[in-house]
């Protein structure tokens, strides 16, 4: 269904036959006590979190819907399947594995970067500049924001 220039697709049916993926994506509450003592903070977005995201092969007939035009498929992961969340914070977990917790938080498609000191953060932010770039993920410059006096969660 198309709303607004937007596809929005129900995949409740799909959904419900779906095995769940119980990947943790991790609560607010433990990433909020990992960062008291920390004194600078740098946050990115991901443009597009799940459509960075490429489908199995297998799955991509799943996703097919009809449009006056034609029938399509997602070769991304689109926003309504079940497993989309744990899908996208597997695969952030994976591309900051050891950092994870260590100065990196990573909550779907929002990295907050935190250190004690500026040099620190400096080069925590380096690596995942270096991490994304190998993971072929890409920032939405225009939601980032770096060393703020403040910062929203």
């Amino acid at each position: 269904m198309l709303q607004k220039g937007v596809i929005r697709e129900n995949y409740r049916p799909l959904n419900k036959i779906t095995t769940k993926d119980e990947f943790p994506i991790p609560r607010i509450d433990d990433l909020l006590r990992a960062v008291k003592c920390s004194r600078y903070f740098i946050a990115l977005d991901l443009r597009a979190g799940y459509w960075q995201v490429t489908m199995g092969a297998d799955d991509i007939p799943k996703t097919a819907f009809r449009t006056p035009s034609g029938l399509y498929e997602f070769t991304v992961v689109p926003f309504g399947l079940v497993n989309a969340p744990t899908t996208f914070q597997r695969l952030v977990t994976h591309v900051f594995g050891d950092l994870f917790w260590e100065g990196i938080l990573v909550y779907l498609d929002d990295i907050l970067i935190h250190a004690s000191t500026l040099p620190q953060i400096m080069e925590l932010l380096q690596e995942v500049f270096k991490r994304l770039r190998f993971a072929g993920l890409k920032l939405r410059l225009s939601k980032c924001t770096f060393l703020p006096s403040q910062i929203e969660y």
